[in-house]
């Protein structure tokens, strides 16, 4: 009996090595198959491994703001530009700005946070009685990792910048809907803060950068350790 008892204890034991290896060699391939499946992906998309910025920026960023963003995705062509904090101020504070250019075309887009957004517009420009209202058909909803961010085409023409808008004549502004592109959307830093994020297209920008092509940058920011 004894043997009897044996040979199934040892052919229970055996059929569990093989069940547990069975379930290894299924892990790994899983695994396997995930790896290949990001790097297919990242290849696909332009999506790197390693953020768009220089990581001495990335400490200048982070001793100013306690942390750093940057995308991990660039349409193809582009390369990091330069750094500058000092370009945009806001109620919150002095503001990042990643500038991000083509190497073949006049092509620019930036990366700036943390900003603010107003969907009804600045109240500093009632603040400062400056009578400009963005036209509400400027802005429309997309969504970034899920989240509801705020699309916004064009900006004040370049006649009114340079003439109008500086002289007062803010009836003769006028919006120019092929100006500018840009995608405002929040990154959660921790489970009780977020900091509003920027990517503004500049030089005509809905003639070569599609808005889809803006959420995939929006969603490639990510944070810098």
């Amino acid at each position: 009996m004894w043997r009897t008892t044996y040979y199934n204890s040892m052919h229970y034991n055996g059929n569990k090595i093989v069940e547990i290896r069975k379930r290894v060699k299924m892990k790994l391939w899983r695994i396997m198959v995930f790896m290949v499946a990001v790097l297919l992906i990242s290849s696909c998309a332009g999506i790197s491994l390693e953020p768009a910025i220089p990581p001495d920026v990335v400490t200048e960023i982070r001793d100013r703001l306690g942390y750093a963003l940057a995308p991990y995705y660039l349409p193809e062509g582009f390369e990091f530009a330069r750094y500058d904090e000092s370009m945009f101020i806001n109620i919150a504070g002095p503001v990042v700005y990643l500038a991000y250019s083509s190497r073949s075309e006049d092509h620019h887009f930036a990366v700036s946070y943390p900003e603010v957004f107003y969907p009804e517009g600045n109240p500093m420009f009632k603040f400062l009685r400056i009578d400009l209202s963005r036209p509400s058909d400027a802005i429309s909803e997309v969504l970034v990792n899920g989240e509801t961010a705020y699309l916004v085409r064009g900006f004040w023409s370049k006649e009114s910048i340079e003439y109008h808008i500086p002289k007062g004549d803010y009836k003769n502004a006028e919006w120019d809907y092929n100006f500018y592109l840009s995608l405002y959307f929040e990154y959660k830093l921790n489970v009780d803060e977020k900091a509003g994020v920027n990517i503004m297209a500049s030089h005509y920008a809905p003639q070569w950068m599609t808005t889809e092509e803006l959420v995939l940058i929006a969603e490639s920011i990510n944070r810098v350790d």
